[in-house]
């Protein structure tokens, strides 16, 4: 069984109360984070075309998951580079997949993911690299204030239960 992330609700990615978002759902998924999207006109750049802006903003938060995972701790992006491969057209099922690269800083200051988003024959829309970083200790408490579990919203989220410490 998949590990199902918990959200944020107002996020426009994962968010169930922002009207104007995506509201997927991230899972950990072997060695890496994915999410299915079903792309949504509301999301259009221009005639049934994904935004790419959306595009991008589903990688980064899958990729940062992944991150997150792995460092056992909430990051966030430093930078980000999409690599836009087709139009990507309304109304098609895609699976975001972020992952951890084996490539990393030495120094530990930062942690490189990657990600691509697919259709179900395996076609790639467009793929993305990104550094993260580990966010202050008093910014992780912030975070998991207001973070919840997608079944059961009412249950606080504690650090150790999400990363298995």
């Amino acid at each position: 069984m998949m590990k199902k992330l918990p959200r944020y609700s107002d996020c426009f990615i994962c968010g169930k109360e922002n009207h104007a978002g995506t509201d997927v759902t991230f899972t950990v998924s072997g060695d890496g984070v994915e999410c299915e999207y079903v792309t949504d006109k509301k999301h259009i750049g221009y005639k049934d075309v994904l935004h790419g802006g959306v595009i991008a903003a589903l990688l980064d938060e899958c990729m940062g998951w992944a991150v997150s995972v792995h460092k056992k701790a909430m990051c966030v992006t430093g930078e980000l580079t999409i690599r836009y491969k087709a139009l990507l057209p309304v109304n098609t099922l895609v699976i975001v997949k972020g992952f951890v690269s084996s490539r990393q800083d030495e120094r530990g200051e930062y942690c490189r993911g990657y990600g691509h988003i697919e259709d179900q024959s395996g076609k790639i829309y467009a793929k993305a690299r990104g550094l993260f970083f580990p966010l202050p200790e008093e910014s992780q408490d912030d975070v998991f204030e207001i973070l919840e579990y997608v079944d059961t919203p009412d249950k606080k989220v504690i650090p150790e239960e999400l990363w298995g410490n």
